[in-house]
Formats: C-alpha cells, structure tokens, sequence
C-alpha cells in the first residue's frame, strides 16, 4: 500500500500541481485553480495539521504543502527533506525552504523541553557545580568543556555550532 501512495506520489508532475494549484512563494498560500466536489475555485487549498505542518490533497494523496511548493516553485520533487528555515512549519513561502538531510533537519530545532538550563547544548554538571557543553556532530557527541556560567557554554556551543552546522546552525 505504501508503494502505491508513492507511486502515485511521484506521478504528480508540476504541471499538473499547476493545472489543479495555485501558488503565491511571497505569502505561501495554495488556492484552488480548478473547480471540483467540495472545492470552490480560488479557495485557499489545504488544513493545518496539530503540529503546525499544512497538507494538501491532490488526486486523493495527501501531500505536506512545504513539498508542494517546492515542486512548484524548481520542477522537482525536493532530494531528501524541506527544512523551514525559521522553525514554522505553517510558513512556506519558498524563501524560507531549503533542501535538508535528516542530520540537517534535526540541526534546526529548537532546545528541548526537558531542557534544565533552557539553552541548547548546555546542562549542569553536578559534580563540578559548572556548566558543560556539548555538540553532536556526525551523529557524535563532542564535549566542549566545563563553564563557570551558563553564558560561557551558551558561547562555546554557538561557536561550535556555526563551526560544525553552518547554515543549518541553531541556538534557541
């Protein structure tokens, strides 16, 4: 069953996500180009999902819009992952997408919520009473060292992160 939904997937072309969409890459926004049962021509297209994620029906397959826009937009299916760039996953405006792998994607998301300093990268270290820092890299955890204050492992995080993720690099 998967297969067939891929299948049917692929074969989605972008000209056909043009006969059937619109799409504006200023205001991310999909409206109907087509009259169809249930949907008005010019309606905005598509429903938010409970993480914030906007899906699109489209030949009865359902497809994330972030994916849409990007098959709109360059004519191709994206090769791997569309990170939102700022961490919305409702805001698809081209701009804000990019091409990621899995390690890439995970790069982009914001500290955790078990979080005990609040700062990505940064936990206590009870033997010591400092604060130590930490990066994974290439599925790796690197240690940074031993801090005196939350701000310095804050700081030797930030810098190894641009160091090692680049553009993919997020601190929050």
């Amino acid at each position: 069953m998967a297969d067939q939904a891929k299948v049917r997937r692929q074969m989605l072309t972008q000209e056909e996500l043009k006969r059937q969409l619109s799409y504006d890459p200023d205001t991310e926004v999909f409206k109907w180009a087509i009259r169809k049962l249930k949907v008005k021509f010019g309606a905005v297209a598509g429903k938010t999902k409970p993480k914030g994620y906007i899906e699109i029906r489209v030949n009865l397959v359902s497809y994330q819009a972030h994916r849409l826009a990007w098959l709109y937009v360059h004519g191709v299916w994206p090769d791997g992952l569309v990170d939102h760039i700022n961490r919305n996953p409702s805001d698809n405006r081209i701009e804000n997408l990019r091409v990621a792998n899995h390690q890439q994607n995970f790069r982009n998301v914001p500290v955790g919520r078990r979080s005990s300093t609040g700062i990505k990268g940064v936990s206590p270290h009870a033997a010591s009473g400092k604060y130590r820092a930490a990066i994974r890299v290439d599925k790796r955890r690197i240690w940074l060292g031993l801090f005196s204050t939350v701000e310095e492992a804050a700081q030797a995080y930030r810098a190894a992160s641009e160091a090692h993720h680049g553009e993919f690099a997020h601190h929050e």
